[in-house]
């Protein structure tokens, strides 16, 4: 009863997350995100890159950057030094562009990740396997690669819960579970 109530009330979230694929932005939003991956490039090792980054808030700044949502880039071939090898060629994966275009709709876009205190972004990168002439990719926030990764990273690391069409912090799900079981209680008193 209560998974059939969790999967129900995510299959709603996911219907609802179908027609927000498209992610709306403006040309400071977008500015503001290619900064930031420009950033990684630069230093992908910084310690920054271990959270969500929160946009910036300046007293008197302008309100374009308090509309900002939050932002997470996942690759963790660069950000960690690791190597990741294709699961069925077993020849190391490269890094190639960021998921990071916001101006039109394209494989290239952010995915939505919902939260309790306002919805984020998340940025991952986009691994090709060139084996034998033929290749192959796979998104860095995909189960491929997490099975590849090695757990400490991948469940330590990665604060979202990763689902076909929408992606949600762990802490909305673990509010969800808790008003599941307190209303399923509720129903059995009844």
């Amino acid at each position: 009863m209560l998974f059939s109530l969790g999967f129900f009330f995510l299959t709603c979230l996911s219907f609802r997350a179908e027609g927000s694929h498209r992610i709306k932005a403006d040309g400071h939003f977008t500015k503001y995100l290619s900064q930031l991956v420009q950033e990684f490039n630069e230093n992908p090792t910084h310690p920054r890159f271990n959270c969500v980054i929160l946009p910036p808030r300046v007293t008197g700044d302008k309100l374009e950057n308090f509309l900002c949502p939050k932002v997470f880039i996942w690759c963790p071939v660069t950000h960690y030094r690791l190597d990741i090898k294709c699961p069925i060629h077993r020849c190391l994966l490269k890094p190639r562009f960021f998921t990071d275009q916001l101006s039109k709709v394209s494989a290239r876009n952010p995915r939505l990740v919902y939260d309790l205190r306002g919805n984020g972004l998340l940025v991952q990168r986009m691994y090709v396997c060139n084996y034998n002439g033929m290749s192959h990719r796979y998104l860095s926030a995909s189960e491929t690669i997490f099975q590849s990764v090695p757990r400490l990273y991948s469940d330590n690391c990665f604060p979202f819960v990763m689902f076909y069409k929408l992606a949600c912090t762990k802490e909305l799900l673990d509010l969800l579970e808790t008003q599941i079981l307190q209303w399923v209680s509720f129903l059995k008193v009844r």
